[in-house]
Parts: structure tokens; sequence; C-alpha cells
């Protein structure tokens, strides 16, 4: 059986790191890194939500090997 652990634990913030194929599937698979725990346990004020926005436009420019922009 195949669990989503992202799904399971919705109360981390999750950051995506890179797709991955997997034996046996028709695609490839998303990996994700938990960045922070639930809101009790979260460091408040900091600059989590503005860096998550930018690695998201970093690693479209990766996948889009736009390598100039990533290393912008």
């Amino acid at each position: 059986m195949f669990y989503d652990t992202r799904n399971l634990a919705p109360g981390f913030i999750w950051q995506e790191h890179d797709k991955v194929r997997v034996k046996e599937k028709d695609h490839a698979v998303a990996i994700f890194l938990p960045l922070e725990g639930p809101p009790t346990q979260r460091n408040n004020g900091n600059q989590l939500p503005a860096e998550l926005a930018v690695w998201t436009l970093v690693l479209q420019a990766y996948r889009d090997q736009q390598w100039a922009q990533c290393e912008r």
C-alpha cells in the first residue's frame, strides 16, 4: 500500500525537492521535505513563505533548464 506522507501530516510546511521515477510507475513522483512542524512548533515571523516562493521559481527554472535564471 502506498501512503502519501505529506497528506497524512497536513500541519507541516512542505517543500518540493525534486521528482523521481519510481519502479513500476508510469510517471515521476514528487519528493517533498518537511520544513516546519505543526503551528505550535513553528518559529513565528520567519521568512519561510518567501523562501518557498523563491525556491518554487528556482525549481521550475531548473526543470526548464534555464540555468542563468537558476543562478539568480
